[in-house]
């Protein structure tokens, strides 16, 4: 009796979490979580911006260590390169998310 009861209540949540899922998706899609892509977007232009200082020091020092910055009119250029880099892959990244998404059947059709 006690599995039975198991059962039953586990199937029960299971066809809740199904049906608030299928609700939130169809009738009321998640909002976009917008911090969340500002900070990937941070993220990368730090990680770009540490990546361009060791290219420029190997340039022109020959040293991989960032120990010279460029003058002002070049580093200006590589950050407004770097953040259009950034800009572009988070928004390929959340193009490729929502197509991968739209591609896959849904829950509420597996569990039917």
């Amino acid at each position: 009796l006690a599995v039975a009861a198991s059962a039953f209540v586990t199937k029960e949540r299971e066809s809740v979490c199904v049906n608030t899922r299928a609700h939130e998706t169809a009738a009321h899609p998640r909002p976009k979580e917008p911090m969340k892509e500002v900070l990937r977007i941070g993220c990368t232009c730090f990680f770009f911006g540490i990546e361009a200082l060791v290219h420029y020091n190997i340039g022109k020092t020959g040293s991989a260590i960032p120990t010279v910055l460029p003058p002002a009119w070049e580093l200006f250029l590589i950050v407004i390169s770097i953040i259009i880099c950034s800009l572009c892959t988070e928004f390929t990244a959340s193009w490729l998310d929502s197509a991968v998404k739209s591609a896959r059947p849904s829950a509420a059709k597996k569990v039917e």
